[in-house]
């Protein structure tokens, strides 16, 4: 069996593919349920969870650190808490969603009303709590919650910001912005949420850790498609469709984060949508 640092979770994803880069010294386990993989590197090995069953108990118990980037998987994250033992993981990282939160004018903070709405959220809060009550079994393990705003800046996004620029280097392609686009986001670049992760897993305390990864900023859909298009100096199609139902308006607080990490230089939603365009055009210019 080969050894291993760390077992990252759902590593395929955009998130998951930056997070590697901190972790350049780590012999890292990567379970992914995805067929396309796309870091290289000689420390890192992938396990592919095709017939979604995973015999990895011994990768557990071995690494020092678990780091959760899968989709929500109730019974899997069951599962993986399950079988940590004696001499396991140290700490264990959760990537969680500001969507969990009530939301309003103001930015919430980590102990403000939880109130989800959409499927994936509920299943979010729920995957919290199976966390919470481990934590209080096992207060030798670091829990870290880890409370995202919405991630942009890599070309496997799939949010509103990756749509936009899809768009652009397809003619004619409309995108569905919800209600009337007044929805208020946290938006965050995903080299700024791998690199507060990296901190989080060696600065966080003992016990749980319940953090927003956010910059405490809030933007509108509209305000985000304005900047793009006058970062590209294209006109970005779109049309109003119905209003999902889900918060309308969330930022989350950065107080608590600050606290553990220490001042952190996030990256302007101005200087995120500039690298993000560069990188769709070499995606674009490479598939061409």
């Amino acid at each position: 069996m080969q050894k291993f640092d760390t077992l990252l979770v759902g590593g395929t994803g955009f998130i998951g593919e930056h997070l590697l880069r901190e972790f350049s010294d780590s012999r890292t386990a990567v379970f992914h349920s995805g067929k396309n993989v796309y870091v290289s590197t000689p420390n890192v090995f992938y396990f592919c969870d095709d017939n979604g069953e995973f015999f990895f108990d011994e990768i557990v118990n071995q690494v020092s650190r678990i780091i959760f980037l899968a989709q929500p998987n109730i019974a899997f994250l069951k599962r993986v808490v399950s079988v940590i033992g004696e001499g396991g993981p140290k700490v264990l990282l959760y990537a969680s969603s500001l969507m969990i939160y009530k939301g309003g004018k103001d930015s919430q903070k980590e102990t403000d009303e939880l109130s989800p709405i959409t499927l994936y959220a509920k299943q979010k809060l729920e995957e919290e709590r199976i966390l919470e009550e481990f934590s209080k079994k096992n207060k030798k393990i670091k829990i870290i919650i880890a409370r995202l705003g919405n991630v942009y800046g890599d070309v496997k996004n799939r949010g509103i910001i990756g749509l936009a620029f899809n768009s652009l280097f397809h003619a004619k392609k409309e995108i569905v912005i919800s209600g009337d686009g007044t929805s208020v986001r946290d938006f965050i670049f995903v080299d700024d949420a791998a690199k507060i992760f990296f901190l989080l897993l060696k600065k966080a305390k003992d016990g749980l850790n319940i953090v927003n990864v956010s910059t405490g900023e809030g933007y509108t859909i509209l305000e985000v498609i304005k900047k793009i298009e006058k970062i590209t100096g294209k006109d970005i199609c779109y049309h109003y469709g119905p209003i999902q139902e889900e918060v309308v308006s969330v930022v989350g607080d950065t107080q608590k984060l600050e606290s553990l990490i220490g001042t952190f230089k996030k990256t302007t939603v101005d200087d995120g949508l500039r690298i993000a365009y560069k990188r769709y055009v070499i995606k674009n210019e490479y598939n061409a």
